[in-house]
């Protein structure tokens, strides 16, 4: 069985986005986001434009998706 220890800061970073997924979906359908701690840091038509505005996403704990 596995377990999920929900105080560790990147559960709570996950949930924080889902979160706010949840909240603005249809708001940013079709739209590019990238979020850290819940909250919005870049949007766009495509992944591109993201990666533009924010420079170098890798190891930054930012979460880049596609909003359907």
């Amino acid at each position: 069985m596995v377990t999920v220890d929900r105080d560790t800061p990147r559960y709570r970073d996950t949930q924080m986005n889902q979160d706010w997924i949840e909240q603005n979906r249809m708001q940013y359908k079709g739209r590019w986001i990238a979020l850290k701690d819940g909250k919005l840091l870049a949007d766009g038509p495509h992944i591109d434009e993201i990666s533009q505005q924010l420079g170098d996403l890798r190891n930054t704990g930012i979460y880049v998706t596609a909003i359907y």
